[in-house]
């Protein structure tokens, strides 16, 4: 394929994928989700597509694989899993650093004909096709730090002495900031959470959208929660973000503070400074000028708010870094969250994108 540098603007953008299961597979996969839980993707091809039977709308169980039969697989977040039967993920383009693998399924999958939704963002579906070979697993693990002690369970247990850990930082106190550091596809694992966190409350009979009772069980009230909760995210380009209509609801709650950084905006949005292509997912000089063509910002209001939120802080740390006499560099998300200045002794920090943000 060709170079980093020489993708265009369609290949570089995140989208949304569909999978389609049954219903009992559907809750096998969901069983044990937990926020920042993960699915493993196995793709398996096979000399006949026709005739095999495996696909996801067959058995989620990956079988071995054979000395002929290479197995492919990748390791994502369910951005989405309310609707019973489906499961929704994120893939990014697939960075050539990774895993044959990996990318392989990440083309597999980002291969279907897309389609625009409502926000503008790109869903690409089976609709309706089986796709022999691949295989969905059980989701598994989740948000956790380094005692391996689970989001849920640091949040609303962390004063009780029967279920923290003795050298756990917020044994002391209750945690009064959450916060979400991510980036790109980060987004499918945050997201979700976020809602888990602030609304899980709310979700207490047994429907389809209610896979937060397993973490209900684990805690108190919303209020024994943390006070704050804060979601710092970067998009290479706002107009490709997917879940514009989820977050705006989200951010109509008032329930968690958002605060967006676009690390390349078109001409229309670009300040001058610091507004170049990322290194992830540079562009041509072409694209880089391209205007915007997609969904008006105005359409989410509050989420406008979080682009001029995030756009004034990178202006404001530019500014900062050329007085300074550091010249001009780029910032992304742990540069704003390093600004933030949150009390570490009372803040949950979750981190949910590229290993640089670590």
């Amino acid at each position: 394929g060709s170079g980093r540098g020489q993708r265009s603007e369609e290949e570089q953008q995140l989208l949304k994928v569909t999978l389609h299961v049954s219903e009992e597979q559907w809750k096998t996969v969901v069983r044990d989700w937990r926020p920042g839980g993960v699915v493993r993707l196995h793709y398996l091809p096979t000399s006949s597509s026709s005739s095999s039977s495996s696909s996801t709308k067959g058995d989620t169980t990956a079988p071995a694989a054979t000395d002929t039969t290479h197995l492919y697989e990748m390791a994502c977040a369910l951005s989405a899993h309310d609707t019973m039967g489906q499961l929704q993920i994120l893939v990014a383009p697939p960075d050539p650093s990774m895993r044959p693998e990996v990318r392989r399924v990440a083309e597999l999958l980002r291969s279907f004909s897309s389609s625009s939704d409502d926000d503008g963002s790109n869903n690409i579906q089976q609709q309706g096709r089986a796709l022999s070979g691949l295989y969905v697993n059980p989701s598994i693990s989740g948000f956790y730090n380094g005692r391996y002690e689970f989001l849920m369970d640091v949040l609303w247990n962390n004063d009780d002495p029967e279920t923290r850990s003795s050298s756990s930082p917020l044994s002391s106190s209750k945690t009064q900031d959450l916060v979400f550091v991510s980036s790109g596809a980060g987004l499918a694992g945050v997201l979700p959470a976020v809602e888990a966190v602030a609304f899980s409350d709310e979700k207490e009979d047994g429907g389809g959208s209610n896979r937060n009772r397993k973490c209900n069980n684990q805690r108190g009230s919303r209020r024994d929660g943390p006070r704050n909760i804060h979601v710092i995210h970067q998009v290479r380009n706002y107009d490709h973000l997917p879940y514009k209509d989820r977050i705006e609801r989200l951010l109509r709650t008032g329930a968690v503070k958002f605060t967006l950084i676009e690390t390349s905006p078109p001409s229309s949005r670009r300040s001058g400074n610091g507004d170049d292509d990322d290194d992830d997912c540079s562009a041509t000089k072409a694209n880089q000028t391209a205007p915007s063509t997609t969904n008006n910002i105005s359409a989410y209001p509050l989420l406008s708010d979080a682009l001029a939120k995030g756009t004034n802080l990178k202006k404001h740390l530019l500014m900062q870094q050329e007085n300074d006499g550091a010249g001009k560099t780029k910032v992304y998300v742990q540069h704003i969250f390093q600004r933030a200045q949150f009390p570490l002794a009372t803040t949950a920090v979750v981190v949910c994108g590229h290993l640089r943000i670590m």
